[in-house]
């Protein structure tokens, strides 16, 4: 599966790299406006999950803000080179349901958890290309490299149990990530728009991951009706982002003087 999504993202890089044009539309970008953003996120992440059956058990996708900067450090014709920071804390949420028959209640048992901080942090590299609608309106579709920092890297381990009338009842295993440094490829499609004193950028980004973070195996055991299964429940380290980048007017720190 994370090989049939790589090779997605490559095929839709190709009209990025093929395309020419003569205009300087990503210049334009800041002829009145700093080349340096700040951009708030509110990005889904995303679980993979296989296999429920005698415990149903899920790991959910959830929506987390993230904050952060970006600087565009080159613009030529309709490219234009970025480079962002930012950082993110998800909340882990799951659920998981025990059928009456199984653990000798008289209605089914649903128990909902969530945990955090799961900090992260992020630099992407990007390659937009830019075109001019009117003065005040442009597009962009980009491409381009992330790298990111987990720092919480603990390798295997007893991720806990759930016990019912004093019987072990869900047993989970964890492992996370060797490295904190990990990285994947993003691609997406914007907008700029400008008016007096502010440029702002509104755009949809997927991220592909290279590697999962966590990957997370469930053992329904001791059930009095279903045979003992094996869940797995994986952290993919991919996400979709929704973004607003406000770029300042030029010398809005240092204002030239007269």
């Amino acid at each position: 599966m994370k090989k049939q999504k790589l090779l997605g993202i490559m095929l839709c890089m190709i009209p990025f790299y093929t395309i020419a044009q003569n205009d300087d539309d990503a210049v334009k970008l800041f002829e009145n406006n700093s080349k340096f953003s700040f951009s708030i996120k509110y990005q889904n992440l995303y679980w993979s999950n296989e296999g429920d059956s005698s415990v149903f058990f899920e790991a959910q996708d959830t929506w987390v803000p993230a904050l952060g900067l970006e600087y565009n450090f080159s613009q030529r014709k309709n490219w234009n080179w970025s480079v962002g920071f930012f950082v993110r804390n998800m909340v882990r949420k799951d659920s998981e349901t025990f059928l009456a028959e199984d653990v000798g209640l008289s209605t089914d048992l649903t128990i909902l958890s969530s945990e955090s901080p799961y900090w992260s942090y992020h630099l992407p590299v990007d390659l937009s290309y830019v075109k001019e609608v009117n003065d005040w309106f442009f597009i962009s579709g980009h491409v381009g490299l992330e790298v990111m920092y987990y720092a919480v890297t603990e390798g295997d381990d007893l991720g806990g149990s759930t016990g019912i009338n004093n019987i072990a009842r869900r047993i989970s295993f964890e492992s996370e990530v060797d490295s904190p440094i990990t990285g994947g490829a993003n691609i997406g499609l914007g907008f700029y728009l400008k008016s007096k004193n502010t440029m702002w950028r509104i755009d949809m980004t997927y991220h592909y991951h290279f590697v999962d973070i966590i990957d997370q195996a469930v053992l329904a055991t001791n059930l009095d009706v279903s045979p003992d299964t094996v869940t797995q429940h994986n952290w993919t380290g991919d996400y979709l982002s929704f973004s607003i980048n406000i770029f300042p007017r030029k010398g809005w720190i240092f204002k030239s003087k007269k």
